[in-house]
């Protein structure tokens, strides 16, 4: 690796983004510790008075210029664990090790499909990755592919500390790789071979171990948990609640056990615990496969071990609202597949339901100081037969903005709302037990809270019928009900094309906030800046228009944050390239044929069971329509993705070409750059 760099190096920013978390005193005794440090041979030891009085912005430079690259992060490390800030230093860790890991286990994906290959190589340039030499040798190739290639011939021979700062420049400069690669595996995490089962912490203080002891580099303990970093009591509410509009709540009761806290997520792990006013009911964190990435600032998954039911589905049509149908074959816990729902139910049962909104049933909407916090669902279902209901919500908890004490679960009764405090808020649903159904949904009290932090959606439409390539995107909460008006709204209009981009932000929007949306200079973006805010299922979406003469040379969109003055330009929440094909109208084909007889999915079976990532995600796609449920049990059971794509290969001989087809549909939905790397052969 090559010496020097800028200041302004992904490892520096890493390091201030550590010192950030300790308070004052802990600052002042990390300077205290540095000083006592013995670095490595060939480095000095800093004094005391040299840093005194230094920001962790100035200190975090003041370690990488003196320790330089390789070296700063584990002088930093060593400190907090002599400081006893355990988890701290693995957070620090950890982060370093998974962009490792991530540049190195993706290397196939990023040489094909990182496109902003001259910035890159420029950035990597300026960090000091990169020698002049080198980076003159790779920018001669002559294609980017030859580009990477090249580049990754080097690679082997970095350190890790060269291969975060090569994961975090990738990861700036070509937002949309890193985005579709969420899209794709649907959160079957890179690191899965070394993740760890979520761990309960007790704190009562900094942990020091005897004779310095470390813990090693891989361990994980930060970076899984559950929102808000806390599990806490239910609480005690009188029955003279009172909220805005004159709402009267239900009555709940429980424990006031304070002794357990979760140390989770990227806080500040050692902060000591101060109890808020109202205290927030139970926070569960689930693992396993989740249906959905939401969001990257959510590290943790969600399967309570539910099992995929898929609904059927009638109306749609003339106008008619989509009714879902589901049928539970015996007592368990069921989700469905196509609303997130999920239901506890005690017999075999039959369930339905469809999406709504609360001006269908209450003319004025919610009261003022309320907003929605997931869909809204008209539920019928045999009295009894639910044990346990779980609603989805959009907020995102990992921000640490939202009071869940504050989350509730809203019933129309008698055209009267009707709130019920939720059992347990967990990263993406709330669950309420034994409920009674009318029309509900969860809902925040957020006078208090103006700007709210929630999972959202970028939906992009082209216009068949207007001139040249003209765009409509949307921003909304990562509603799928929302997602239906959005999409039932466009075809009313006019004809439009859903572009096929992955939808979902980087990090979660905040209501009240504005973005903008930015493209090549020859496009005309109007307007450029939207305000997000959420409008009812009943109102019409804003959205923005994007024209453009034509994509012959692709067209690259972002979404940013509109910085306020003072503040830092931010990095893009949202990243997509367009090309040409992207907004074609499907068009009429032929069925495709295959050499020798076989199907694309038999020709390459071995790489497919090899390669193949997102086996959950492919297993929905095809249940209940290829695979029968006890099949679709018996995959999941398998402990490894190579023998689940192996089991199911199993039962292939008896499919139809329809069945392959669906098979192959589900791959180049949920594993597209592999699909496109066969078909290259």
């Amino acid at each position: 690796m090559a010496s020097g760099g800028s200041e302004e190096n992904a490892v520096a920013e890493l390091l201030w983004y550590t010192l950030e978390q300790l308070g004052k005193d802990a600052l002042t005794e990390f300077k205290t510790e540095l000083s006592k440090i013995q670095p490595k041979e060939g480095y000095e030891c800093i004094e005391l008075e040299s840093v005194a009085d230094l920001s962790p912005a100035a200190l975090a430079s003041l370690l990488y210029s003196h320790f330089g690259q390789s070296h700063c992060v584990e002088v930093t490390a060593d400190v907090l664990w002599a400081m006893g800030w355990m988890a701290l230093a693995n957070d620090l860790l950890d982060k370093l090790n998974q962009g490792a890991m991530f540049v190195e286990w993706s290397s196939d994906l990023l040489i094909q499909k990182v496109y902003n290959v001259d910035g890159t190589m420029k950035e990597l340039l300026q960090e000091g990755v990169l020698s002049p030499e080198q980076h003159d040798s790779i920018m001669a190739e002559s294609t980017n592919l030859n580009r990477m290639q090249k580049l990754y011939e080097l690679v082997p021979a970095w350190d890790i500390t060269a291969k975060y700062c090569l994961y975090d420049v990738l990861m700036r400069n070509n937002p949309s790789v890193f985005l579709q690669y969420i899209a794709d595996t649907r959160v079957e995490s890179c690191f899965e071979e070394g993740r760890m089962e979520e761990q309960d912490i007790s704190w009562t203080g900094p942990v020091l171990y005897p004779g310095g002891m470390k813990i090693p580099v891989n361990c994980m303990s930060s970076s899984v948990g559950c929102p808000g970093g806390m599990e806490v009591p239910e609480i005690c509410l009188s029955s003279s609640v009172s909220y805005p509009g004159g709402i009267e709540e239900a009555v709940t009761s429980g424990s006031t056990d304070t002794n357990s806290r979760k140390l989770m997520g990227n806080q500040n792990l050692l902060t000591p615990y101060t109890p808020p006013e109202h205290e927030p009911p139970h926070m569960e964190s689930d693992s396993g496969a989740r249906s959905g990435a939401k969001c990257m600032a959510c590290p943790w998954q969600e399967d309570d071990g539910a099992e995929v039911v898929k609904p059927e589905i009638t109306g749609g049509k003339e106008g008619k609202k989509e009714t879902y149908r589901a049928h539970f074959p015996r007592a368990g816990f069921f989700r469905c597949a196509e609303t997130e729902l999920k239901f506890l139910v005690r017999t075999a049962t039959t369930v339905e339901y469809e999406y709504s909104f609360w001006e269908r049933h209450l003319p004025d909407g919610i009261p003022a100081g309320w907003m929605e916090a997931g869909p809204v669902f008209d539920i019928r279902a045999m009295l009894g037969a639910v044990e346990a209901i779980h609603l989805p919500h959009f907020l995102c908890l990992t921000e640490g903005n939202v009071n869940t004490s504050e989350m509730r679960i809203g019933h129309v009764v008698n055209g009267n709302l009707l709130l019920e405090k939720p059992d347990a808020v967990k990263p993406f649903h709330a669950e309420l037990r034994d409920p009674s159904f009318s029309p509900m949904g969860v809902i925040l009290l957020s006078a208090a809270f103006p700007f709210i932090p929630v999972h959202s959606l970028v939906l992009l439409y082209r216009v068949i019928r207007a001139a040249d390539i003209t765009l409509h995107l949307y921003l909304i909460p990562n509603n799928h009900g929302l997602e239906k008006v959005v999409d039932k709204d466009e075809k009313r209009r006019g004809h439009s094309l859903l572009v096929n981009k992955p939808p979902q932000t980087k990090r979660p929007l905040n209501f009240n906030t504005w973005y903008r949306v930015s493209g090549p200079s020859q496009a005309e973006i109007n307007p450029q800046e939207l305000k997000f805010v959420y409008l009812t299922s009943d109102s019409r979406q804003l959205h923005t228009e994007i024209y453009n003469k034509d994509l012959q040379e692709g067209m690259q969109l972002s979404l940013m944050k509109v910085a306020q003055e003072g503040e830092k330009e931010c990095d893009p929440l949202w990243a997509a390239f367009l090309r040409a094909g992207d907004i074609e109208p499907p068009a009429a084909s032929s069925p495709p044929s295959y050499s020798a007889g076989l199907h694309f999915v038999e020709q390459h079976r071995e790489q497919l069971i090899q390669r193949v990532t997102s086996v959950s995600t492919v297993l929905d796609r095809l249940y209940g329509h290829v695979l029968s449920n006890e099949q679709y049990q018996r995959i999941r059971a398998m402990p490894t993705m190579q023998e689940q794509m192996r089991l199911l290969y199993s039962f292939t001989p008896s499919w139809d070409v329809t069945c392959k087809d669906l098979f192959l549909d589900a791959l180049k939905d949920t594993n597209s750059h592999l699909i496109q790397d066969l078909q290259g052969q």
